[in-house]
């Protein structure tokens, strides 16, 4: 009876033990997903930089080097800039206007626009779907460390594409912190990038354009383009103002 009791215990530990393992795994699943995706994004993003680094050579990435080195030949420009966007989006290190001022140096006006739109769209592409795959510790995380993403929940809830398109508008957040959110909340990838480029126009176009003009900082238009970029800032101010503004009534 002993022998038999032993047994049957071993057996029911066996069988606790294959359903902890079970429940593991279970659990475990989307972690492993998330892991292995954010391997692929990982090597994708080591290529574009593998990329960069061989169309430059020099590794040096600044505008003179990519207008100098791209010049001439409008698939290497193109392929150079898109590289750059995608390496830009998780990475502080280039700067977006940068970026716009290179495309509007190497392309004609309708064409650099273009570019830049495209590129854009990479750089806010590539967190989002990073987010797309994350869960709720993430999205804690994010509000913790900026808190004012609550007044972006706020305005979210009233009209997700109108809370997108202002917070683009006044570059309240980083990039990639804000494409890392809205991918974390499911937001409609349809609805988040095309209010994303629409409240990032003014900068995309104004900076581009200032890449036409910029070898010819006397001339008019140079001028024109930066008043309008001192206009456009003071209006971003006003807004941001207003966005911030405590909505408590005064006592």
């Amino acid at each position: 009876m002993k022998i038999r009791s032993l047994k049957e215990k071993i057996n029911a530990d066996r069988e606790n033990f294959r359903d902890s393992n079970k429940n593991l795994d279970e659990n475990d699943k989307s972690v492993k997903k998330r892991f292995k995706k954010i391997q692929i994004v990982a090597l994708i993003s080591f290529a574009s930089i593998l990329v960069v680094l061989i169309l430059t050579r020099s590794g040096n990435v600044s505008i003179n080097s990519i207008t100098k080195k791209a010049a001439g030949n409008p698939k290497k420009a193109i392929i150079t800039l898109i590289s750059l966007f995608a390496v830009k989006s998780l990475t502080i290190i280039i700067p977006l206007p940068s970026l716009y001022l290179a495309s509007g140096m190497l392309f004609e006006t309708i064409n650099a626009v273009l570019v830049s739109y495209l590129g854009l769209a990479v750089t806010l592409t590539i967190p989002y779907v990073l987010g797309r795959w994350s869960g709720t510790e993430e999205i804690n995380y994010i509000k913790k460390k900026y808190p004012k993403i609550e007044k972006v929940i706020e305005m979210q809830e009233r009209n997700e594409f109108l809370a997108s398109f202002i917070i683009r508008l006044i570059g309240w957040f980083p990039c990639d912190v804000l494409s890392f959110y809205f991918g974390a909340c499911k937001t409609n990838y349809i609805k988040y990038i095309m209010s994303s480029l629409l409240g990032a126009s003014i900068g995309v176009i104004t900076n581009t354009l200032l890449g036409d003009v910029i070898l010819n900082p006397l001339s008019w238009q140079f001028m024109a383009m930066l008043v309008t970029k001192i206009l456009i800032s003071i209006y971003v101010v006003g807004i941001t103002y207003l966005v911030n503004k405590d909505k408590n009534p005064k006592k």
